[in-house]
């Protein structure tokens, strides 16, 4: 489990991430964390958030970061409860550059989404949370299980293999949620939001300027048919995704516990 607070040090903001040790080690996220920290300490972008330091003690690990004053970008879509094309052509322009960044330094980001985006004083997105990041090589695919359910790639769920492609699946997805105000594929039931990812179709609002019906299309690898190339989708019975291992999780208030196994001794 995490947390954010804000923190203020000779005058200069700060935002402060805290991370139970207890919890890390319980769901064994601990190369998860260590990757986060990896991600943000080798990163120098503006569309990235800034990332100043680490430390730790026997509850929590601790990132010192940036803090992005206009706060979530979700938030501000909630209020709005969608985007103009000109604002959500702007928010997707900065996620791009930061995906363009993390691309190059060998890193998939699989966590896009309104939550992960904050904006800085000056207006501007940066990808936050890089707890599912994972870092490949050319060529390389991973087969880790991880995301958001409505982000969530067709080869991510078909345990396929995926690659740095699933980004922009998620960008797709995100470009929809800016200006629909929901991403295309929702469910209360997270399984329900499987089988139509899988199934591949989707329908475009009538609202929906032709050009953003196209990239959105192009992005998602469908048009309102089933999606091609590496996400290309087919039947989701006993060989589909294994849902019984995304579970929504509620806040943990319970007291931390000391932790002392030593996983985060780079901290």
């Amino acid at each position: 489990m995490a947390a954010c607070a804000q923190v203020r040090c000779r005058e200069q903001l700060f935002a402060l991430k805290q991370i139970r040790k207890d919890w890390v080690v319980r769901t064994q996220q601990q190369e998860h964390v260590r990757t986060e920290r990896r991600v943000l300490a080798g990163s120098r972008s503006p569309f990235v958030v800034g990332f100043f330091g680490t430390f730790r003690d026997g509850q929590y690990v601790y990132l010192l970061l940036e803090f992005c004053q206009g706060g979530e970008l979700w938030t501000k879509l909630r209020e709005m409860r969608c985007f103009e094309e000109p604002l959500a052509v702007f928010c997707c322009a900065c996620v791009v550059e930061g995906l363009e960044y993390l691309h190059g330094r060998g890193i998939v980001y699989r966590d896009l989404k309104p939550e992960n985006l904050m904006l800085d004083q000056r207006g501007y997105v940066k990808l936050v949370d890089f707890g599912f990041a994972k870092e490949l090589g050319r060529g390389e695919k991973t087969y880790s299980f991880c995301g958001t359910p409505e982000y969530l790639a067709p080869e991510i769920l078909r345990q396929e293999g995926h690659d740095f492609a699933v980004d922009f699946w998620m960008l797709g997805i995100l470009t929809f949620e800016l200006l629909v105000g929901r991403p295309p594929f929702h469910s209360a039931d997270p399984q329900q939001i499987y089988s139509r990812i899988l199934d591949g179709v989707f329908s475009f609002p009538a609202f929906l300027g032709e050009a953003a019906c196209s990239l959105i299309g192009k992005l998602c690898r469908c048009s309102g048919h089933p999606a091609r190339g590496p996400a290309r989708v087919g039947g989701h019975g006993a060989g589909g995704p294994p849902y019984v291992n995304f579970k929504r999780f509620s806040v943990d208030w319970t007291p931390a516990e000391d932790e002392f196994s030593g996983w985060d001794e780079d901290f």
